[in-house]
């Protein structure tokens, strides 16, 4: 796996709590849950497909994942 960052900023509409998982902990996980690794890119291609289409259609895209 090629391991990249991909530096962010976002905006919290409310109070919240981040919760940092080091990658190493991360690779442990996927280890043991192989499954857990398919959830996350389902999840990430879906966000990625609904920002592609409110770019398209140029609606403010929906941040609340």
């Amino acid at each position: 796996m090629i391991k990249t960052t991909n530096p962010v900023s976002v905006t919290a509409i409310k109070d919240l709590e981040v919760l940092v998982i080091h990658s190493d902990v991360v690779d442990t996980i996927i280890e043991r849950q192989p499954s857990l690794a398919r959830e996350i890119d389902q999840v990430v291609e879906a966000r990625r497909k609904s920002v592609n289409m409110a770019q398209q259609a140029e609606v403010p895209v929906n941040r609340h994942f």
